[in-house]
């Protein structure tokens, strides 16, 4: 999800007429980056936090001396001093929700992070007003200093049917299947989507099948464990990651989205759920509520009755499918990437003219 906002939404700023942009990349990243119209200027190295942020502290203060803002759009501040206002995006506080699925290390590590973040940022982005309300709650911010720019969505023409058989073909996916896109953190909460199918089949007889995408590390092990258990392991499917055009085709050819998951920042794919033309059914925690508003159904955290409820009548109820589907068309014109493109540059804004 950080990724992909960071991707739009540069591309939205740079396609801006009165924003200069100069990407700071690390040499892996650079390549994909060659189509946008900006400067780049392109450091050695990797994703690892410690020498990311070695590399950051050396080299973008260098870079930063002839910016009117520095940017950071994932989280966390360039510590070293600058000279020059920054903006941060953070997109959400799980280590303070969810302590027990960080080491005690990382949640030192983030809660550090952030508190230095926010004390060095002359402006912060929430990707949500729930992010926003988190961030004052927990750090006491100025009030005026956290600005909620909400993320974007694809508009435009939805995948098409041939793209949604191909998606099928090329994964073997027949019959009626619900479509869960996401990491395989524990706060994604798989097992309850696959507690939901174990009733929807026996419960109400329905042929319907799971299919999540995403990253698969150890952690997918016990969920591959309850698959087993319930003997479902041939209807839950695991794509692994795909092409990111791909994912919106995957969409487009499901009975639905099914969205577990008890922590969102934002939650993109509810988004691209709605332009794909397919219903959501999404937990009723953290930001999706705000996301969502009255284009899905929202569940309980953890409720796989109600979970296999409404996997039952979208199924079923071809009123109500419609009737969703139309809901999130509709949804959608709240979210753009030239919005968000907007919003950010005038958080820019400000934060140049406080310095």
């Amino acid at each position: 999800g950080s990724e992909v906002y960071c991707r739009k939404l540069l591309g939205a700023l740079a396609a801006r007429g009165d924003i200069q942009l100069t990407l700071a990349l690390l040499g892996d990243a650079a390549p994909s980056f060659q189509t946008l119209a900006a400067e780049r200027a392109v450091f050695a190295g990797d994703y690892h936090l410690a020498r990311r942020l070695w590399l950051e502290n050396r080299s973008l203060a260098r870079l930063a001396a002839g910016a009117d803002v520095v940017f950071s759009p994932a989280n966390f501040a360039v510590m070293a001093p600058l000279g020059r206002p920054q903006v941060v995006t953070v997109h959400d506080l799980q280590h303070a929700w969810f302590p027990e699925h960080f080491s005690a290390a990382k949640r030192l590590q983030r809660e550090v992070m952030f508190r230095l973040t926010l004390q060095r940022s002359a402006r912060v982005i929430a990707i949500s007003e729930f992010t926003r309300q988190d961030i004052l709650a927990r750090y006491h911010p100025p009030e005026g200093r956290v600005a909620t720019v909400l993320e974007g969505a694809e508009l435009g023409a939805a995948p098409s049917a041939e793209d949604a058989s191909r998606v099928r073909r090329a994964h073997g996916l027949g019959g009626h299947y619900f479509a869960y896109p996401a990491t395989d953190n524990p706060h994604k909460d798989h097992a309850t989507a696959i507690r939901a199918l174990a009733i929807v089949r026996r419960t109400h007889n329905l042929d319907v099948s799971l299919v999540f995408t995403g990253s698969r590390t150890e952690r997918y092990e016990p969920i591959d464990g309850l698959a087993a258990e319930l003997g479902l392991s041939e209807h839950v499917r695991h794509l692994g990651f795909l092409p990111h055009g791909d994912v919106p085709a995957l969409l487009a050819g499901s009975a639905g989205l099914i969205f577990p998951s008890r922590f969102e920042g934002f939650g993109l794919p509810l988004l691209e759920a709605m332009h794909a033309g397919v219903p959501v059914i999404a937990s009723n925690a953290a930001s999706i509520p705000e996301v969502v508003g009255d284009a899905g159904i929202l569940v309980a955290p953890g409720d796989a009755a109600g979970f296999a409820d409404a996997m039952r009548t979208v199924l079923t109820d071809p009123a109500r499918r419609a009737e969703l589907t139309l809901a999130g068309q509709r949804n959608l014109a709240r979210f753009s990437w030239d919005r968000c493109a907007e919003g950010t540059a005038a958080v820019f804004r400000s934060a140049a003219e406080r310095s």
